[in-house]
């Protein structure tokens, strides 16, 4: 199994200092065991270079909504500092493609990432990028995914950023410049998303294209015989 590491607290540009993370942690499903036993155990490790004592809280929470379905709204929160990820698995579907559908109601920059369903998950704003597909989003977004690229299924991830840089920068799938930054805020940056995935038996691209093309004959037809009448009219 995957190891997640992360420590605290956190220290940000802008004089932010956070002393609270969370993070959904990730079970291989390419293996048998991982899709079909539910008891999972969990180790944990608790570092410091302090000489004195410290107390820590440490919580662990069943996520029910760790599996996304077909036709499902999922709501969710997102801040700078916490990610959050959902599995979709293909092989509960018939269709070819899925349709997700991203929405939010504030303009801060997310990433949201598709990554094949094994560990580790890359879920945080210095590696999103380095795995899978990704794409930037603010308001509203859309991504078509092939049943052939991820047939065991994939996982949807969301990484809010502390800037607006990437979002800003940056249009469709592919790595931004690492070199890019602005001023981080001194706050911590909410930001609420909610998605839904829609299967699809053919190509979405090649359904648009079917409900165009006879728009597009039709449009042509008009156009000629407003050419042909004008022809006339002026002879």
């Amino acid at each position: 199994h995957a190891v997640t590491s992360w420590q605290l607290p956190v220290l940000r540009k802008g004089n932010l200092t956070v002393f609270q993370m969370s993070r959904t942690l990730c079970f291989d499903l390419n293996t048998q065991h991982d899709r079909h036993n539910e008891e999972k155990n969990i180790q944990v490790d608790v570092f410091t270079e302090n000489p004195e004592n410290l107390k820590f809280q440490l919580e662990v929470i069943a996520t029910p909504d760790y599996i996304a379905e077909a036709n499902n709204l999922t709501s969710m929160n997102l801040s700078s500092l916490s990610s959050n990820f959902y599995f979709f698995d293909f092989a509960n579907y018939s269709a070819e493609f899925a349709l997700i559908k991203i929405h939010s109601t504030d303009s801060n920059c997310t990433v949201v990432s598709l990554q094949p369903p094994r560990c580790p998950v890359y879920a945080s704003e210095s590696d999103v990028q380095f795995h899978g597909r990704w794409i930037t989003v603010t308001k509203t977004a859309g991504i078509s995914v092939r049943r052939d690229d991820y047939p065991t299924g994939f996982y949807l991830v969301f990484v809010a950023l502390m800037t607006n840089v990437k979002c800003e920068h940056y249009q469709g799938i592919g790595p931004p410049d690492p070199e890019s930054s602005s001023p981080q805020s001194s706050e911590l940056r909410l930001k609420m998303v909610e998605f839904k995935i829609m299967t699809l038996k053919g190509d979405p691209s090649t359904s648009a294209l079917a409900l165009i093309g006879p728009l597009l004959v039709y449009c042509a037809v008009i156009s000629i015989i407003l050419i042909v009448f004008s022809f006339f009219h002026r002879v």
